[in-house]
């Protein structure tokens, strides 16, 4: 029998650690942190991906905590980029949480922990933080000058927008983990003095979520202000995503950008301001993922729309296919492979020799086998030409079929 030989578990040797000991046990490896870099919710699982360090031999396993509380184990790596799934919660993706890794060597020591990353409705998680508080914008050596006072910058907040008359004029890195005064100048624009002007500044977080916006503040001739500021303006403005939702991608190939418009009840049409989040999509693994657009209109309203991203197998078939046309029972009959149709898909025309034979109420979300006679008399002998055109619920052509030729023998 061994004695005297304490058992600890893996808590108490972290209570037990000091940090002295964990900041000269990381210094003495020279180990460098995980890098957290997204946590993204899809197929209803959470999936942390992140930049994994070269931790050499001795350190055994890498401990992901969620708000402070063990959610998995996974063994060490190289210095590569890895993604799991998470196992704990269930996290309410509409509320804020924390993730860490500390990663351990063999004794359960923690040698090196990552920065703490924000995941979920970021919204929630500076609900303290509140709002840059604009100072003054003055004319200053023949350019705009602004100053302000900048909030409490959390862990992943990524940067700062300054918008001048509803455009945006330059953005600038959030500012440091404390309150503080900033400035800096305008970019160039037609700002004169003699006219009034609106500046705001909004906070976004490394996933271009906004987390704060400042009030409107008014500079330049502030007397001719007077109809702005007594009209107010709260209505936000409204953002459509163009071209198809969910937007399908076969694992491996790129994702493309088929963006959106944005129009205000004041400025009108504001598509420049619209901040696209892409952050989410990986297009090597299947899965379901979101783009989100987001638009502010002059008043510091903002708005937003989403369009779904579903990635699959490199197998999918994207398009319908007629496999037959055939003559039997005195009418011709067609049969062919539909597409995963989605919700706003709403009919398929079948065309034969340029005119619209009939229409079909498009198929249900899955790959299907469908047939029918078609409407029209064709004479046997003679070539015909068919294709299918796929239409979403606005009559726009989102899907035609390759021609197929029947009736010729």
């Amino acid at each position: 029998m061994v004695k005297n030989k304490k058992i600890l578990t893996i808590g108490t040797m972290l209570a037990l650690l000091s940090v002295e000991g964990y900041a000269a046990s990381a210094k003495a490896l020279n180990l460098a942190k995980p890098e957290i870099q997204r946590v993204s919710y899809y197929s209803n699982e959470w999936h942390i991906t992140y930049q994994d360090v070269q931790t050499g031999t001795g350190y055994v396993s890498e401990n992901v905590y969620i708000d402070n509380v063990y959610d998995r184990l996974v063994y060490v790596g190289n210095h590569e980029t890895r993604g799991y799934k998470l196992k704990g919660g269930p996290y309410d993706p509409e509320s804020c949480h924390e993730v860490k890794i500390d990663i351990l060597d063999a004794e359960g020591n923690v040698v090196v922990t990552s920065d703490v990353f924000k995941f979920g409705d970021l919204s929630k998680c500076v609900a303290s933080m509140g709002k840059p508080v604009i100072n003054k914008v003055k004319y200053h050596n023949g350019k705009w000058q602004i100053l302000y006072k900048d909030i409490a910058v959390s862990d992943n907040l990524g940067k700062e927008v300054l918008f001048v008359d509803g455009v945006i004029n330059r953005e600038v890195i959030a500012g440091t983990k404390a309150p503080q005064n900033r400035g800096f100048y305008l970019a160039p624009g037609n700002y004169a003095e003699d006219s009034c002007h609106t500046a705001y500044i909004v906070t976004y977080d490394n996933a271009h979520n906004i987390l704060s916006t400042s009030d409107v503040f008014y500079f330049g001739n502030t007397n001719s202000c007077n109809n702005l500021v007594e009209e107010s303006d709260v209505t936000d403005p409204v953002v459509t995503v163009r071209g198809v939702t969910p937007q399908i991608i076969k694992a491996g190939e790129a994702y493309v950008e088929l963006g959106a418009t944005a129009n205000d009840n004041k400025d009108g049409d504001i598509t420049n301001n619209i901040v696209i989040d892409t952050s989410s999509v990986d297009t090597t693994t299947e899965g379901n993922y979101t783009v989100t657009y987001t638009a502010i209109d002059a008043a510091g309203n903002d708005s937003s729309a989403v369009r779904k991203v579903e990635v699959v197998s490199p197998s999918y078939v994207d398009t319908a296919v007629i496999n037959s046309i055939k003559y039997h029972g005195g009418k011709w009959h067609i049969h062919y492979s539909d597409i995963k149709v989605t919700p706003n898909l709403t009919t398929e025309e079948l065309v034969v020799d340029g005119n619209i034979d009939r229409t079909v109420v498009a198929g249900i979300n899955s790959y299907d086998g469908r047939g029918f006679p078609l409407h029209g008399e064709y004479a046997q002998g003679t070539c015909h030409d068919a294709y299918i055109i796929i239409r979403d619920s606005d009559g726009n052509e989102v899907l035609r079929t390759e021609t197929f030729t029947f009736g010729c023998n």
